[in-house]
């Protein structure tokens, strides 16, 4: 999303990783996923605190979450954090906080306004085009790459998510759903969300195994639906 602005990206799959890309590089501003695997964004966070003490210089993290509850950037914040998004986000809101935190001659890094269409009722709605299409600000070649990388992934994580059923592993039931979950709500997948997020729920709670199984068919089942209509739009 942020390529167009000239800025130099760095990325990390895990919060050992965006630490090994913090002390190897001048950041100027991090957005930190808060539920990552090995070190989580707070603990990340934390450690960048702890490098920061006694010098001149304080690296802004914003917090990115899956989760939009009440109560949770003051959490953030509490943690170190200097601000927080959830997901899914727009991409102007992305922009606002390149815009407030990060400025270039006194002049904002992108541009000052980004239009944005109303929401559209989500409901049961299988794939939100116009939503998407609002959320990448109208950039067909970003919207069709969105929707392509979210075909390459989704499968295999899937399959990642049968297996920790069939094992019962409810740490990788919670940790593949709740990426699956923001997988489908970046693209706007609400049906597909909305199974995803019910099946992070259950294993949170610890729910039975054939449970949170009949919620997996679901998802398979919504996935096929959508399937058909993310390949009309590549084309």
């Amino acid at each position: 999303m942020l390529v167009e602005t000239g800025a130099k990206i760095l990325t990390a799959i895990n919060g050992a990783e965006a630490i090994k890309c913090y002390k190897n590089n001048t950041v100027d501003l991090i957005f930190m996923d808060v539920f990552m695997p090995v070190l989580d964004g707070f603990e990340a966070t934390e450690i960048i605190r702890k490098n920061e003490e006694g010098k001149s210089m304080h690296t802004i993290i914003v917090a990115i979450t899956a989760n939009a509850m009440i109560g949770d950037r003051e959490k953030c914040i509490a943690k170190g954090m200097d601000d927080y998004l959830s997901k899914p986000f727009k991409i102007e809101d992305l922009y606002k906080m390149v815009r407030k935190y990060l400025l270039h001659n006194g002049k904002p890094v992108v541009a000052d306004e980004i239009s944005s269409s109303a929401d559209l009722q989500e409901s049961e709605v299988v794939f939100n085009k116009q939503e998407l299409l609002s959320n990448t600000a109208g950039d067909i070649k970003f919207y069709k790459e969105l929707l392509s990388n979210f075909k390459k992934s989704f499968p295999d994580l899937l399959e990642k998510l049968m297996l920790s059923i069939k094992d019962s592993d409810y740490s990788q039931i919670k940790y593949f759903s709740h990426t699956l979950k923001g997988m489908c709500r970046t693209v706007q997948a609400i049906e597909l969300g909305n199974i995803a997020e019910k099946i992070e729920i259950a294993s949170k709670n610890k729910k039975d195994s054939n449970e949170i199984l009949a919620l997996y068919e679901q998802m398979e089942i919504a996935y096929n639906r959508l399937l058909p209509l993310l390949d009309e739009e590549e084309n």
